[in-house]
This record gives structure tokens, sequence and C-alpha cells, in this order.
């Protein structure tokens, strides 16, 4: 599970040319989506660049071993 701050995720989806979805859009589009009930691994997509998400990946690659 990829996890970001609505706002952020809200704001990312505006700037994408391809895909330039307002906020209502989005908004309709989460509430599409249900909470896991299933164990799940989780990443926090909240920082900009691909540090931040590299620097999780190593243990989460560990635990599907």
């Amino acid at each position: 599970l990829v996890k970001t701050k609505p706002n952020i995720r809200y704001n990312r989806r505006q700037k994408r040319a391809d895909y330039p979805w307002d906020k209502a859009y989005v908004k309709k589009m989460d509430a599409l989506f249900e909470i896991p009930q299933i164990p799940h691994q989780t990443i926090t997509n909240d920082s900009n660049g691909s540090t931040h998400l590299l620097k999780q990946l190593p243990p989460w690659l560990s635990a599907l071993s």
C-alpha cells in the first residue's frame, strides 16, 4: 500500500499534464477504495524525490521473502 497525505495527492494529480484531475474528482476516486483487510506492507510517499522511497524498500522487500 502506498500512502500519502490527501492534499499532497490532490496537488500531484492536478500537476500531471497527462491526467490533470481536479480535487473533487480525486475525492470521488478515493471513496471507491476500501481499507485493506489483510496484512500488508505500507510505503509512505509524502516527500518529493526517490530517496525517501528507496530507504523504505529494503525492510519491505525482506518481509516478502
